[in-house]
This record gives C-alpha cells, structure tokens and sequence, in this order.
C-alpha cells in the first residue's frame, strides 16, 4: 500500500473519530449517564505535566505519561524513558502511575504502566440488633489497579498509530473484579507546519461486574490539537466526551525557559452545570530538567474538596 494511500485511510478514520465524538456528545446532552460506569479510576489523569496544562495532552503526546493519553504517542520517544508520579488525592486518598517506555528502530515502541488507587485500611463497624453503631471490629481493604501493555509505531512519516491492554482489578472490602479493556489512538502531522491532531479512544471493553451489580467501563473518546508558535511555547486543546457525563474541553499551555525550567496553566471546563464552582477547571504547574532527569509539579483545585496535587519524575536512559 502507498503511503498516500495510507494517509488517505487515516485522514478518513480521523474524520470518522470526530464525527463519532459530535454525535456521542450531542447524545449524552440528552441522555446523561452519570454514575452509572465502573472502575472510574480509570479517568484519573497521570502525570504532573498533562494534568498542568489542564490535561490537554492527547496531542501532545510526547513523554511516557502518553501511555494513559495516547498509546501512539509512544512513537514520538526515541529514547528509553522511565516515570513515575504520586498524586496526593482527596480524603486520605493517593493516586501512584509507573510507567516505562522502550522504543525500537525496526520493531517500533513499546511501554508497560502501572496505575494504583489505594489508602489506609478502613475500620469494619458493628451493628446491634436494633441496627445501631456497635464499634468496630477489624478493617477491610480498598484499592484498585491496573496494569498497561502498550505499542506504536509509524504508519507514514506523518501519521502514528498505536493500542494499549489494560487489565483491570478491584477490591473493595470482601468484593473483587477484574477486567480487560483498550484503547486506540493515533496521531496526524497535519499540513500545517507544527500543527498536530491526536485522537484516543480509552477504556473501551466489557462490562465488569462488581458483586451483584454489573457497569460498563468509563469509555472516553479524545480528539485533540496541538501547536507550536515557537518552539519554546507549546499550545493544546482537548475535547473529551465520557461514556457516562457531558463534554469536557481542555485548553493548556507551556512555556520552557532554555529548555530547563518549565511553567504550565489550562483550564478544564465541563458542559454540564459545575458544583465545585468555576476555579475547579484550573490547572498549574511547573517543571525542572537537569541532563536526563526531569522532576514535575501540578495542583489542581476542586472546590471545597479541596486542592490535589501530583509530582513526578521523568528519566532518560
């Protein structure tokens, strides 16, 4: 197959994409589904860096955070990359991502990642026989996990595609499940000169079943730009359509300083009417890079929940 061909194919499954996510988003304004999907860890963005340009990223794409955004991303990388983050989450809760990237000459690039929801051990309350609190007596375990396989490799010079595997496993006290899901994304070196479009289909597979209840998995469909008006400013933009609430639309920027220090701002807006009030949509943070290391920072408020926070480190081999 030509490569004009090729790019032809790809431009036409990317419209296709786009299409997919109107429609989708013009469905889910009518027919909210929130609350109804499982394994909503899944949605927690990794990495300081996406999450301070206000998770716009799936275009961007060019660490081993793209491992959760977008799986053809690995194609950008052409060296070896090791991260990891700690997000300090709500109520006592932490949010861990580990994630590796090895990219080949003949055979492509490959990643493995490790995502972790957890907290302390829970106390197990007593009833009496009227129903009443009676104490407690022992504790009981909540985390979730996943585990990430991931490949991409170039189909033209200007178009990547890539899939990851993820198996999923719950616990929640004496539940548990597991799952499997994928994603597929794929990423366009449009005709305008540092103009990027990606797209990303995340969490996609079959329903899990936690105890008696059965949920579908938190689908999101991504399609995203990205651009550089010089090269040391880099602007994005997401759309988001969740299987089970309204669109969301990411807009981030970041700005490097002789490539060692890096500021980040965006700004996360959702369609639907907010609770946690307008600042919640916004995104900081900022980064350090010294030889092959590269440390990150991000917060991000959520009203009065409160302000999260995620740091990472970034290696090159």
């Amino acid at each position: 197959m030509s490569k004009i061909m090729k790019k032809f194919i790809w431009i036409v499954i990317f419209i296709f994409c786009f299409s997919l996510l109107v429609f989708d988003c013009a469905y889910a304004k009518l027919h909210p589904k929130a609350g109804t999907t499982g394994a909503t860890f899944l949605k927690i963005g990794v990495g300081a860096r996406p999450i301070g340009m206000g998770d716009a990223f799936v275009a961007v794409a060019n660490d081993a955070n793209t491992i959760y955004w977008n799986p053809a991303g690995l194609s950008n990388i052409s060296r070896p990359e090791i991260t990891a983050m700690h997000n300090q989450w709500f109520e006592g809760i932490n949010y861990e991502f580990l994630g590796y990237v090895h990219p080949t000459k003949k055979w492509g690039s490959f990643g493995i990642g490790l995502t972790l929801l957890h907290m302390d051990r829970i106390g197990r309350t007593r009833e009496d026989e009227q129903g009443l609190y009676a104490g407690e007596e022992g504790t009981f375990e909540v985390s979730n996990r996943s585990f990430i396989l991931a490949y991409a490799n170039k189909i033209t010079d200007d178009i990547s595609g890539g899939f990851s595997f993820k198996i999923i496993h719950q616990i929640n006290a004496d539940v548990k499940s597991q799952g499997l899901a994928f994603d597929l994304g794929c990423l366009y070196r449009t005709f305008v000169n540092n103009l990027i479009a990606g797209f990303n289909i995340q969490n996609i597979g079959c329903p899990v079943k936690m105890g008696e209840e059965t949920f579908h998995l938190p689908m999101n469909i991504r399609i995203g730009f990205s651009y550089k008006p010089i090269q040391s400013l880099t602007i994005a933009t997401d759309l988001k359509q969740p299987l089970d609430n309204y669109l969301n639309i990411s807009l981030g920027g970041e700005y490097t300083f002789k490539d060692i220090f890096a500021l980040r701002i965006g700004y996360k807006y959702e369609l639907d009417d907010n609770d946690l009030g307008s600042l919640s949509g916004i995104r900081a943070g900022c980064g350090f890079k010294w030889r092959s290391f590269q440390v990150d920072y991000a917060v991000a408020p959520y009203g009065n929940l409160g302000n999260t926070h995620r740091i990472s480190l970034l290696v090159r081999l």
